[in-house]
């Protein structure tokens, strides 16, 4: 029959068994232990027949005599015979070593450290095999964080158990970095002899006529082969096959009515080894972690006691390193090994981390004084301060070598100027949005900005004075913007005034709409106003209301032929501009609403049903992006403001290029019953063009 074609490892053999037939058989040191105890207890028994008249000699540890080596000739054949001879001489020494050394030895190791023993030398090996040296692995056992409670299965030993939890070199080969255990087969299984030693049921027959059919009912498998993703299959290993056909035949020839019995039992193991093994699975994925997570700590340990900071090692290019995610115990010379590897990577983290934390600190410093700015100068200025580190106090520090310390003086330095350079980069990005308008215009004033910490006669000096012209001609309302968004026309979004401002750090090109300006410049006109001077906040605060000519003129003739009431709908100048821009592209008739020939029907504040209104008086984020009502009951109770004014005392902030249509409010107007319709378009109302 067929056997899996890899070698394999002499000592630690997969199948040991878990008990001792009777005693009958000895292990390797069975003999060593027996007799080293008979002595003693016949030196005992002598003791005391002797009685107390002679005192007991002192005792002497045994030692083995080393002879001198007899002097040879250096090149010679014995010379080299001696030199080959002395590479074996500790192995030699180990038999006549005192047990209790060894056994001290034993009792400080772990499972892993016991495994390794089992590696060095064929006598180690054989000691560490014996039933009585199960105290050793348990005691190991009990030295290991996640296995002292991990009791081996009933059918297996301490060692035999050690080894399937503990090491992770393949059961068959030995080859080394096997980390997954399989439990239903009980072993560790490289790729090649996972390849190699495992058959699939279905290929039994055609691969080994002649095996007993029972044989696979009393052997367990495993439901997955590696690489392989059928988790239903089942795959068997050979020499368990080949080793349980044997033991059946020989039972049959020698006691046939104890295979029964035999295969019950068999059959018992394999379904309790089965039905744990998923259960066990899980565990030792989470123990290797464990192991995994205590040789970091022990790691970050000492790198810590020789000066590395927390930052530094909490940190996936040092936890995550080959070295680090290991699941061996760290001795001092591996230690030593792999600091000269990581220091270097230690001193790439800690750079970055200094980088990282300057970088932090500017922002910082940003934030906290954009908070004590006037509310309203906010929707100027960036959300973050990215943009200081280009200027030199800031750059000086974030360049400076990481080596050296920036002390408080020095960042107290670089905030004074802050101030300055934010006036600077806003101004930058005025000018340079002022020069897409096509008309030219007187240069605007600098951009100071005021904090809420100045006397109550600045802040009123800005809230009326400074704020309405700010951005200087961006203030207009002939100042519209674009940025296309669709190829429609209806969904490019429009930027009227300070609007722009909220939006001009997002990462879109504006362009100045030509079109749009002209409509609004009508509608300034249509109301009495100089469009070169106009803010769009004058033009809210004027309170206008226009309509939409042709609208008024097709819903008019409907009414009249259906014999119905005829309501004129009517918005802001904001609103106006947006019902243009999606129904009349084209064809531009602009109306004035004149109170003398209608009767105000109801009015709907399309504005108010956004969360979007902020105090001007504090900076307390409770009270910023509040419905229009709530912001004046603050306004009310805490500053005594009793009637709010837009832009002086309370401001609308919709999010970054998100601008709210129709804006302001809508209107609903019946005719006068004494004017005809179109007499008060005729006679009272100002065309398009005065």
């Amino acid at each position: 029959m067929r056997s899996s074609s890899r070698l394999k490892r002499a000592a630690l053999p997969r199948s040991a068994p878990a008990t001792s037939a009777g005693g009958s058989k000895t292990d390797g040191n069975h003999g060593l232990i027996a007799g080293t105890a008979a002595k003693r207890r016949t030196k005992k028994e002598a003791d005391d027949a002797q009685g107390p008249s002679k005192p007991a000699p002192k005792k002497r540890r045994k030692v083995i005599p080393v002879k001198e080596p007899e002097p040879a000739a250096s090149g010679s054949e014995a010379s080299t015979q001696t030199s080959h001879a002395d590479t074996k001489q500790p192995e030699q020494h180990l038999p006549s070593l005192p047990l209790d050394v060894l056994y001290e030895i034993f009792s400080v190791l772990d499972p892993h450290g016991l495994i390794q023993l089992t590696h060095t030398c064929k006598y180690l090996c054989t000691v560490l095999a014996s039933r009585k040296l199960d105290w050793a692995w348990k005691v190991a056992r009990k030295n290991s964080p996640g296995l002292e409670t991990w009791d081996p299965p009933k059918d297996m030993s301490e060692m035999r158990w050690a080894s399937l939890v503990a090491d992770t070199s393949c059961s068959n080969c030995g080859a080394g970095g096997v980390t997954s255990v399989d439990f239903r087969l009980r072993m560790h299984l490289c790729e090649q002899c996972s390849k190699d030693g495992l058959i699939h049921s279905s290929r039994l027959a055609k691969a080994y006529p002649d095996l007993l059919p029972i044989v696979r009912e009393l052997v367990p498998y495993t439901n997955k082969k590696l690489h392989s993703n059928k988790k239903s299959d089942k795959y068997f290993w050979i020499d368990d096959l080949q080793s349980m056909d044997k033991k059946i035949r020989k039972l049959q020839a020698e006691d046939p009515s104890a295979v029964d019995d035999f295969c019950k039992e068999r059959r018992d193991l394999v379904k309790s080894i089965l039905g744990r093994a998923s259960y066990l699975r899980q565990w030792h994925a989470r123990y290797m972690e464990s192991r995994v997570d205590f040789r970091m700590d022990q790691i970050a340990g000492r790198f810590q006691a020789i000066g590395y900071q927390f930052e530094d090692l909490d940190n996936p290019k040092f936890y995550l390193h080959p070295l680090v995610r290991l699941d061996t115990p760290l001795t001092d010379a591996e230690f030593a090994e792999m600091r000269e590897v990581l220091q270097p990577v230690l001193a790439q983290i800690k750079q970055q981390r200094t980088k990282a934390e300057r970088s932090s600190k500017v922002l910082e410093l940003y934030d906290q004084y954009k908070k004590t700015l006037l509310p309203i100068q906010r929707i100027y200025v960036p959300d973050d301060g990215n943009f200081l580190w280009k200027y030199p106090k800031f750059s000086a520090l974030l360049t400076r070598d990481t080596s050296l310390e920036i002390t408080d003086a020095e960042w107290a330095e670089a905030t004074d100027a802050l101030p300055t350079y934010l006036s600077r980069f806003i101004e930058a990005k005025r000018d340079k949005h002022i020069a897409l308008m096509h008309d030219r215009y007187p240069a605007p004033d600098a951009m100071e900005f005021i904090t809420l910490a100045a006397s109550p006669q600045a802040l009123q000096h800005a809230r009326e004075e400074t704020m309405p012209h700010f951005a200087g001609p961006l203030e207009l309302a002939i100042a519209t913007f674009t940025h296309r968004e669709d190829t429609v026309v209806r969904y490019n979004r429009l930027f009227t005034g300070r609007e722009l401002c909220n939006s001009w750090f997002e990462k879109v090109k504006f362009q100045f709409a030509d079109r749009e300006s002209g409509l609004v410049a009508q509608m300034v006109r249509m109301a009495g106003l100089n469009p070169r001077s106009t803010t769009a906040t004058e033009m809210d605060d004027l309170g206008a209301q226009f309509f939409c000519r042709t609208c008024h003129n097709t819903d008019h003739e409907r009414a009249k032929a259906a014999q119905e009431p005829h309501t004129l709908w009517a918005c802001s100048w904001r609103g106006l501009l947006d019902h243009f821009r999606g129904s009349h592209p084209t064809a531009i008739k602009i109306g004035l609403v004149n109170h003398e020939f209608y009767t105000l029907e109801r009015t709907h504040n399309v504005i108010d049903i956004f969360e979007n209104w902020c105090c001007n008086h504090c900076s307390e984020e409770a009270v910023a992006f509040l419905p229009r009502q709530a912001a004046d009951d603050h306004l009310q109770a805490a500053h005594g403001v009793l009637t709010p004014s837009v832009g002086r005392d309370v401001f609308f902030r919709p999010p970054a290029l998100n601008v709210m249509a129709p804006h302001g409010i809508q209107s609903y107007y019946q005719f006068k019953d004494s004017i005809p319709p179109q007499a008060s378009l005729s006679t009272k109302e100002p065309s398009p063009t005065s």
